[in-house]
């Protein structure tokens, strides 16, 4: 796995976020030197090929972040923006377009954490690509196999279908209980879903994360994965 490039013009500000990619087993490079490389227009940053992901410090300025980005976007890095506070639904949109693929708040926990850089990491396509395109493979779902709660999980979310189902009634629907414990147990469930659906669609985010919501499953592919779940049922 390559490492994850943090950005920053200030080590010690974001030593926090660094640690605690480091508490999930994760390799992370962190360096000042690293953005004024970045930011010399006379050096080609191939280097950048290195990096599976990287996170852009709140350090770092709007304008700065901008052409920081068309790097980014050229070697196909994905993108997490640090911020003190998440910005409305509409600034989110306009940076999409610009190349920043997720948002962390500083402050975030472990939980917010993993399932944000899980999620980028999955991305292989333009998520504005037409949804025409966005094809699963009915046959490949079939070679999957699914625990009997990753069963749960999906049949709860296909029954709504681009509404986003709360942590809660996941956790209340499986277990019995929401509490710490059986949401961190959900969100590793999540993550096994979102890696094996990710291997049967030309357009990996199937399933989104809605921060402070809930997860909830995209509409095109609920019919062939219900027919799976049918028919392993059935089977």
């Amino acid at each position: 796995m390559k490492p994850i490039l943090l950005l920053t013009k200030n080590i010690l500000f974001d030593m926090s976020i660094q640690q605690q990619v480091q508490k999930l087993n994760k390799e992370i490079i962190s360096s000042s030197k690293l953005l004024d490389r970045l930011n010399n227009k006379d050096e080609q940053p191939d280097w950048l090929q290195l990096f599976s992901t990287a996170i852009i410090s709140e350090t770092i300025g709007k304008l700065e972040l901008l052409q920081i980005l068309l790097y980014l976007k050229k070697y196909d890095i994905p993108t997490v923006r640090l911020v003190e506070s998440l910005p409305k639904a509409e600034e989110k949109e306009k940076w999409k377009q610009s190349g920043v693929h997720a948002w962390l708040v500083n402050s975030c926990s472990m939980e917010e954490l993993r399932e944000t850089l899980d999620d980028v990491l999955l991305k292989t396509n333009d998520p504005s690509e037409p949804k025409e395109i966005l094809m699963i493979n009915p046959l490949r779902v079939r070679s999957i196999k699914f625990s009997m709660n990753e069963k749960k999980v999906l049949a709860l979310m296909i029954e709504h279908p681009n509404e986003a189902v709360s942590r809660e009634t996941f956790c209340k629907k499986i277990w019995g209980e929401s509490t710490p414990s059986t949401k961190n147990q959900l969100s590793y469930l999540m993550s096994q879903i979102k890696m094996k659906l990710a291997t049967i669609s030309s357009q990996t985010s199937i399933i989104d994360t809605v921060w402070g919501s809930g997860y909830l499953i995209k509409d095109y592919a609920c019919p062939i994965i219900s027919s799976y779940l049918n028919s392993s049922n059935e089977a």
